[in-house]
């Protein structure tokens, strides 16, 4: 279970990435810091 929602987040913090901060601003950042924060957990 945990490392399902480990790969979930892992995807959708690469999908955030690559759309890039130019098109959902700080929503995306907010993104990407939480996704961050899960994987080095």
């Amino acid at each position: 279970m945990l490392e399902r929602w480990r790969f979930v987040l892992a995807l959708t913090w690469l999908v955030a990435a690559w759309l890039g901060d130019a098109q959902a601003g700080e929503v995306m950042d907010s993104v990407k810091a939480r996704g961050a924060f899960w994987l080095t957990r």
